[in-house]
């Protein structure tokens, strides 16, 4: 199973994919206030760093302060 997660912060965002429990990539950028759209370039290039794309994702899941501004969490964006 592929799990991704989004935490996006007032400063930073952080991505982690994860492949059966194993952390298989990872990336922080600054959150800008373009939170959404950064959030979207940073998964893409985390998600290409894995060799995996958005179709291999199981789940997708943000938290933090800007949560709310990734409604695409829990959906294939």
């Amino acid at each position: 199973m592929i799990q991704a997660g989004i935490d996006v912060g007032a400063k930073t965002i952080k991505v982690l994919i994860l492949k059966d429990g194993e952390v298989i990539a990872k990336g922080i950028t600054l959150s800008g206030f373009e939170a959404k759209e950064n959030s979207i370039k940073l998964y893409d290039k985390v998600l290409n760093e894995a060799g995996i794309t958005r179709g291999d994702v199981d789940s997708l899941t943000s938290t933090g302060s800007g949560r709310k501004e990734i409604d695409y969490a829990g959906h294939s964006i």
